[in-house]
């Protein structure tokens, strides 16, 4: 299939092979004639070859170990039960020709659509084996094999989603006999899910795209940045969204980072920044009980140093508040981001930690929820509303407060934990949103205050915008 393949002629045949992770060594099941030509073999050659076979012949000092657990981390990803998606990464590895001679390549691997396949692209980095690869070329050739696996992905997917003539008669059969009763019957509200288009390079979604788990958890803290692929919609309270934990790391401390961003997930490079905090128009919580904040509508390139506070804004809690926090399995984190701008993190229904973000949230403006699987977490997956021990849309008493002050500590954080307690001002719900509500509503008061539970009621079921909850809590009160 592949090796009558057009994919990247404007370049010449491109170099591709198809492995089935699940067979015994991953095998290359599938070649094109462009790998072929680069690696001086037949087909069936290389046909039944392992990426270890692609090394025989070489010194042991030019082989990469990391890059081989990478390989396999890989693989066994792509053949986990229920995977949707696995980020795309890349290998720079000496390869051996069957002349014995020998050059740096740059090997890019992504999981087929539908299929347990994995698509590689192997490029030519260097045509000497001791040259070094530099960090831009690097990215040139993750975009240029990018851009080779769409393609592919696209051609082969085509190929296996075309139907057979009895499989269209029965769908055909199957869509007429279906009364009309069960096409208009509304289904669940669908849970939102992670954006799966583009992840980064040690991302796996499963569960239909509930779940997010980091690959080589134990030796890699970070790379699963996560956003959903649905805006959140606003309450009374503001923006909140909770995820399970169904992973740990033994290796690594601290809890992810949880937050929201106003930049909406699209396919292009530049999706994600190296740094999760670095995030356009994004504000985060978690770690080790730290708050961030970023309003360029870019992402930041974080270099050898922290960046400056002018591009990312940190808040810090003392060191104590997360000592004693050891995630388990089963946990559920939940981040709420109030109307005036205070930015919580409350685990199993307690609040943990809390900052003043000075970022009131925009009623008008889409935001999406985020998720650095980093830290202990190596696995979190999307809860329910219904099902987070305190997020409710519908809630109208204020949430969890701290009320002590501890001497010493700034004011714009507060966390609750043992021995220390923050700020009565940015522990509690804020109430300047609803006031501004209530005088938008003013001239409601003339329906009386059954018309006015019925009317916000209504608009509340209907909507779920802020503007009617707010109408009826006001009601309540009023009926009291």
């Amino acid at each position: 299939m592949l090796y009558a393949s057009s994919v990247g002629s404007q370049y010449g045949a491109a170099p591709l092979m198809l492995f089935d992770p699940a067979a015994h060594g991953c095998p290359i099941v599938d070649v094109s004639k462009g790998l072929c030509d680069v690696l001086s073999r037949t087909q069936n050659e290389l046909i039944g070859a392992t990426y270890s076979d692609l090394l025989q012949g070489l010194p042991s000092w030019a082989i990469s170990r990391s890059g081989r657990e990478n390989f396999e981390s890989f693989c066994c990803a792509c053949r986990m039960d229920g995977v949707i998606q696995v980020g795309e990464t890349s290998i720079v590895q000496v390869i051996a020709r069957s002349d014995g001679s020998s050059f740096t390549g740059h090997l890019t691997l992504g999981l087929c659509p539908g299929s347990c396949r994995i698509l590689g692209v192997l490029l030519v980095a260097a045509a000497d084996s001791a040259s070094p690869v530099q960090r831009q070329q690097q990215a040139a050739l993750r975009q240029q094999a990018h851009a080779l696996l769409r393609e592919a992905q696209s051609l082969l997917s085509r190929r296996s989603e075309a139907p057979s003539r009895s499989r269209w008669w029965s769908a055909v059969f199957a869509s007429s006999s279906a009364s009309a009763a069960e096409k208009e019957r509304p289904g669940p509200v669908p849970l939102a899910t992670f954006y799966s288009t583009r992840i980064q390079d040690q991302a796996v979604l499963l569960d239909g795209g509930h779940t997010a788990m980091r690959r080589e958890a134990e030796q890699v803290a970070t790379g699963c940045l996560v956003v959903s692929a649905q805006r959140l919609q606003k309450s009374v309270q503001g923006l909140v969204f909770a995820v399970r934990v169904m992973g740990v790391s033994n290796r690594f401390r601290g809890l992810p980072l949880l937050g929201f961003t106003r930049r909406r997930p699209v396919d292009e490079p530049g999706l994600y920044p190296a740094v999760a905090q670095c995030l356009a128009e994004s504000v985060f919580i978690g770690g080790s009980c730290q708050a961030f904040a970023r309003d360029q509508k870019t992402n930041f390139e974080m270099g050898f140093r922290q960046p400056p506070p002018s591009e990312v804004q940190t808040w810090s809690a003392p060191e104590a508040a997360g000592a004693n926090v050891q995630l388990q399995i089963g946990d559920v984190l939940e981040c709420s981001y109030l109307w005036e701008g205070h930015l919580q993190l409350r685990l199993n229904g307690t609040l943990l930690v809390q900052f003043d973000i000075e970022r009131p949230l925009k009623e008008w403006e889409d935001y999406y929820a985020v998720a650095d699987v980093s830290g202990r977490a190596s696995t979190l997956s999307l809860v329910p509303n219904d099902n987070a021990p305190t997020a409710n849309h519908l809630l109208l008493d204020p949430p969890l407060g701290v009320t002590e002050k501890c001497s010493g500590v700034d004011d714009a954080s507060t966390c609750a934990s043992d021995g220390w307690r923050g700020s009565e001002t940015s522990a509690t719900e804020p109430e300047a949103p609803l006031t501004l509500v209530e005088d938008r509503l003013a001239p409601q008061k003339s329906l009386g205050s059954a018309g006015g539970t019925a009317l916000a009621l209504v608009l509340a079921l209907l909507t779920g915008s802020g503007l009617a909850l707010a109408l009826l809590q006001r009601s309540r009160r009023e009926n009291l």
